[in-house]
């Protein structure tokens, strides 16, 4: 029986003969090719093109000149893109309220107050100016206690002398020295609160939200008009352009898995600073006279999670 009369007998059956193909064969460089087109990707996804300490210290581990060496490591590499892949698809998107949150502080949109018939925009402040804002109030407070006393006192004083005799020139000369006195004291405490009401209105409506550098010039002109009401407006409308919004981005991110075990001291909001003046290009302090809420919001922005530091 011939080779074709089985060929036709196969077929008749509805069967047949292929021919054989060879194996593709597996080298090291194709494997390597893998990995690299892998790492690549990987790479370009974490700050500097670094993967995580751990990783890092485990492919160099590996010889991949030979094949066992080039598989493990490939192995490696596609595990990490795939836990990434899957992370991020995980990751849960931000809240409708968290991303409007997020865009007005990005671009510092401004809180529209009304204080003594005028309309003011309030934006952000930086850290200087908060603190300079912070110390105005607490005098101006002070301030108030202490004119208080001095009103009290001197009504008191006004009390006495209206009810001592005429005739009694030794004790109403002292009485009406008395109250000299205390207009002049009352005087002086109602300049500085007026100087340190100006200045907290000057730090406050600066454009840019760093501090004023001629708080009693930079006040606006109808300072003056303002009352005690105002002021509460003003400060509210401070909170919320800033500490207010940043509250409603929710939790912040877990930061990034740190390469290095060193010790650092943390010193807060000086560290921070510190620590991405260079990056954005500022010099040493000058984050401090940057709006704080955008800065942060910055900064959390482009903070990521690395899934695979968790694999």
């Amino acid at each position: 029986m011939g080779g074709g009369d089985i060929k036709q007998r196969l077929a008749r059956a509805g069967g047949g003969i292929a021919d054989e193909v060879a194996p593709e064969v597996l080298t090291v460089d194709v494997v390597n090719a893998w990995s690299d087109r892998e790492e690549r990707v990987l790479r370009l996804q974490h700050e500097e093109k670094k993967l995580p300490a751990r990783y890092e210290a485990e492919l160099r581990t590996f010889d991949s000149s030979t094949m066992t060496g080039a598989l493990r490591r490939w192995a490696l590499l596609k595990h990490l893109y795939r836990v990434r892949s899957e992370g991020l698809e995980a990751r849960a998107s931000a809240s409708p309220e968290a991303e409007e949150a997020a865009r007005k502080l990005l671009r510092r949109e401004p809180e529209i107050v009304w204080l003594a018939g005028h309309r003011v925009e309030v934006t952000g402040r930086s850290y200087s100016a908060m603190a300079e804002i912070a110390a105005h109030a607490m005098r101006i407070a002070t301030l108030e206690v202490e004119r208080q006393g001095l009103w009290v006192d001197f009504a008191t004083t006004q009390a006495v002398m209206k009810a001592t005799r005429v005739w009694d020139r030794l004790a109403r000369k002292a009485l009406k020295e008395s109250m000299r006195d205390l207009s002049d004291a009352y005087a002086r405490v109602s300049t500085e609160h007026e100087l340190h009401r100006r200045s907290l209105y000057a730090h406050a409506l600066t454009p840019d939200g760093a501090p004023s550098r001629s708080p009693v010039e930079d006040a606006p002109e109808w300072w003056r008009e303002v009352g005690p009401d105002d002021d509460v407006k003003l400060l509210a409308a401070l909170f919320k352009v800033g500490p207010g919004r940043y509250t409603e981005l929710g939790d912040p991110p877990r930061p990034r898995e740190e390469a290095s075990t060193e010790f650092l001291e943390d010193l807060g909001y000086a560290s921070l600073f510190r620590v991405w003046e260079p990056k954005m290009g500022l010099k040493p302090a000058g984050l401090y006279d940057v709006d704080l809420a955008q800065f942060l919001t910055a900064a959390r922005a482009s903070a990521t999670e690395s899934p695979e530091a968790d694999a």
